[in-house]
């Protein structure tokens, strides 16, 4: 039985890229110091489960998780490219996008 195809995807980020894997999400970015740093975290179960089957939910889905994915990716790499100014850009509102 073959195996299914997936196929990665990934957006620019500031001073890096971020790639998306079927089940983890990592981004790489280079520091003031020159030093590439690297952040992964775990897809949540409403980016991988059986709803991202479903074929109007998975497109509204797809939608919400390029938005909520490409800020907060986004954030983490202007924070990064701030470090050396000891200045933090703010997390984003709470809510429901950014959990």
């Amino acid at each position: 039985m073959a195996e299914k195809k997936f196929y990665y995807g990934g957006q620019a980020v500031i001073e890096g890229v971020m790639m998306r894997g079927k089940k983890v999400l990592v981004t790489a970015t280079r520091r003031p110091n020159g030093i590439i740093g690297t952040n992964s975290q775990t897809l949540a179960n409403l980016y991988t489960g059986r709803w991202r089957k479903t074929p109007l939910v998975r497109g509204i889905i797809a939608l919400v998780e390029s938005l909520v994915l490409g800020i907060q990716t986004l954030m983490f790499s202007a924070n990064v490219a701030l470090e050396e100014e000891d200045t933090k850009l703010s997390d984003g509102p709470s809510g429901v996008l950014f959990w």
